[in-house]
């Protein structure tokens, strides 16, 4: 083979590997952001950071609102005014990322040719946002309101994007074929080269060509969007693309300073090769004109459409133009590190009586440029990278959100349901009600369900059924509270056995109760303004568990439940990327329904009857040392009559913080549930952040 025709062929070859990595690079972003529901979720929510989204996002939500309580129509500026403030809100972004990734779970299914996309709970938000300022306009805002974005048909639209979505199972395959397709014609183009070091050379401007081509393609597909799009929706456009495809700037970066670095390193041990002459005869070249008419108009043509895309998309010259003056002044300043470093080594006795260029030179330059390559790697490998995602704290904490469940301290409290602000309620537990609790920064509510009958003056316990035995309820209540009680009960009149329900109430509901569904919207609702919140919820079970999952289903609290088991529980970043951060465990352990998880399979306890501090220990309750979560109880037993002045002194921050360090040692297990009474009492909220490793937070701060 002649020298001219490897040389041609080397050519061929290193042209097709920049193209071939430049397509993996693509391929490689569209795989994880358009194909995957969960990162698709993600990027479609991290979009409303861009202002063009987030306007276009309000004025939709504005509209839909409008279509079905046509009614506030004279009111549109002001529900106009709370969408644009919602718009780049986290709440709002939460619920974009569910009803995105749902969407895109349900346009995609096998066998789809009519989806619904729909934003879910923003009627929830729009109240929320509208409450301060405008409270009798927040009130005739619907929480049920589904926005729907868009319908999808059997239309030639639908079956298109279905079609396109069945190349998905190809796209990983041909991303590996691409990319191992490039690399070997990247070292078949350089082994062709007669001179190796040259080869090389020419190698690294090949991936520099491929890093040009990748990230070029963000620019190029705005402009190309925007000779698309109406002039009114290309902005929204341009952030949806650059939010999407933005990852191929960095795939961009890390291929063109590869590049770099072998083509500068390799360049450094050829003794001929000069670049700036190198690049001053092609622009001689380009000054000159050709000899012949076909190569003045090629040139002609290529100058004209030079200077069109400098003046159509001013702000992408400059950047191109910056980062090529960038490049080369790096390039330079990298061939002249290589060169030195080469000279050094060959100056050593030992290398000097290898030959010129030698290997121990050689074998220098390599060693730096495998080194540095290493670096670059993984400091700019957008495969490395996390995710691009909308999540960023985890109960109000970044530094939360990579631990798993099991690594992290949750306020609890115990006997959440009972509270003051139910006026009848007898003995209760906390000063405020579930959805203030968690206002509050409670993330665990361990509470009491059991079935009851309404239509009397207070709910009546249904005996028949499931229901805890008289030891229990001595237990709960004492002898007086029991027998309190019994009295309220045989004065109750007209309970309507028919419509027994599911009742939050502790040991008898007579003694106080009201209904579960209720409670369970509100906390739904907590969680669909607080996206970054996990919650743990502990129910003490006297229904079945079937029952129990037909509340949280219709409350519509059980889309956000954790249903998936694994030998480790996931990050808070998982769960609340998910959407699903709430872990529900019933004491029953009864089975039935996967996601309503055995309590003491997988929590280990405290005791939780003391008479006096002196009385507190660590020592194994219910689950044993088993469990993967760490619970502690405590308060002071005085049944039938919680009393807040025990609370206020064993919830103060040094005996809690002392008794929680204490269990820590004795089980070798950080405390994950720090159960209280009259959680507002001492400083529960403090001593919880102390155990996360965090700067404490004041009562009333939302952690």
């Amino acid at each position: 083979m002649t020298t001219r025709l490897r040389q041609l062929l080397s050519r061929v070859c290193l042209v097709a590997a920049a193209g071939a990595i430049a397509l993996t690079a693509f391929l490689s972003v569209l795989g994880d952001g358009v194909f995957d529901p969960v990162t698709f979720g993600d990027r479609i929510a991290a979009s409303l950071e861009q202002p063009a989204v987030a306007a276009v996002a309000a004025d939709w939500l504005t509209t839909t609102l409008l279509e079905q309580k046509p009614d506030l129509t004279p009111f549109r500026p002001l529900v106009l005014a709370a969408a644009h403030g919602l718009a780049t809100t986290p709440a709002f972004r939460g619920v974009v990322r569910t009803g995105a990734r749902s969407a895109h779970q349900g346009v995609f299914a096998e066998g789809t040719r009519r989806v619904v996309l729909s934003v879910p709970d923003v009627g929830i938000l729009l109240r929320s946002a509208l409450e301060q300022g405008h409270p009798e306009l927040a009130e005739r805002i619907p929480e049920r309101l589904q926005a729907v974005a868009a319908v999808l048909g059997d239309d030639m639209g639908t079956t298109l994007v279905v079609e396109l979505w069945e190349l998905r199972s190809h796209v990983e395959t041909l991303a590996f074929a691409t990319g191992a397709a490039g690399l070997i014609l990247l070292v078949l183009g350089a082994a062709l080269q007669p001179d190796r070091y040259r080869g090389f050379a020419d190698a690294g401007v090949a991936l520099i060509a491929a890093g040009v081509a990748a990230w070029a393609t963000l620019p190029l597909g705005r402009i190309l969007l925007g000779q698309l799009a109406p002039p009114a929706g290309a902005p929204a456009l341009h952030g949806l693309w650059s939010t999407f495809f933005g990852e191929l700037g960095s795939w961009g970066v890390l291929l063109g300073g590869l590049g770099l670095l072998m083509a500068a390193a390799s360049s450094s041990l050829l003794e001929s090769w000069d670049p700036l002459a190198w690049a001053r005869d092609r622009l001689r070249a380009l000054a000159r004109p050709p000899d012949t008419r076909r190569a003045r108009l090629g040139r002609g043509a290529g100058l004209v459409i030079a200077g069109v895309l400098a003046v159509s998309a001013p702000e992408f010259t400059a950047t191109a133009s910056v980062i090529v003056v960038g490049a080369t002044l790096a390039f330079l300043g990298a061939r002249e590190l290589f060169r030195v470093l080469a000279d050094a080594a060959e100056a050593n006795p030992v290398a000097a009586r290898v030959p010129v260029r030698g290997l121990a030179g050689t074998l220098a330059v390599v060693g730096l440029t495998l080194a540095l390559a290493v670096v670059w790697l993984v400091r700019r490998n957008p495969v490395l990278l996390p995710d691009p995602t909308s999540v960023r704290t985890c109960n109000g904490s970044q530094a939360l959100c990579d631990r798993r469940l099991d690594e992290v301290s949750l306020a609890g409290a115990h006997n959440a349901m009972s509270h003051v602000e139910t006026p009848d309620w007898l003995f209760p537990h906390h000063q405020a009600g579930i959805p203030r609790q968690l206002q509050d920064g409670i993330r665990a509510l361990l509470i009491d369900v059991h079935y009851g009958f309404p239509g009397a003056s207070r709910i009546k316990t249904d005996l028949g059924g499931e229901r805890p035995t008289e030891a229990a309820l001595e237990e709960a209540l004492g002898a007086e509270g029991v027998a309190a009680a019994y009295r309220i009960r045989d004065r109750l009149i007209g309970e309507d056995p028919g419509r027994r329900g599911l009742y939050l109430c502790h040991g008898l509901c007579e003694i106080g109760a009201y209904e579960l569904e209720p409670t369970l919207r509100q906390i739904r609702s907590f969680l669909v303004q607080r996206p970054d919140a996990v919650l743990v919820i502990v129910i003490e079970d006297y229904v079945s568990p079937e029952d129990l999952a037909a509340a949280f289903e219709q409350s519509g609290l059980a889309q956000l439940v954790y249903t998936r088991t694994a030998p480790l529980w996931p990050t808070l970043r998982q769960l609340v990327r998910a959407g699903r951060p709430v872990v529900v465990f019933l004491e029953s352990g009864r089975p039935g329904v996967s996601w309503l998880r055995p309590a003491f399979e997988n929590i280990q306890e405290t005791p939780y009857t003391f008479h006096s501090p002196e009385e507190f220990s660590c020592r194994a309750n219910r689950g044993g040392s088993r469990g993967s979560l760490f619970q502690i109880n405590h308060w002071i037993e005085t049944t039938p009559t919680p009393l807040p002045s025990n609370a206020e002194r064993v919830n103060a921050y040094e005996p809690l913080l002392a008794r929680a360090r204490a269990c820590q040692r004795e089980r070798q297990h950080l405390p994950n549930v720090l159960a209280v009474d009259f959680y507002r009492s001492g400083d529960v909220l403090r001593v919880v952040d102390t155990l996360n490793g965090l700067a404490p937070l004041g009562l009333g701060s939302a952690p």
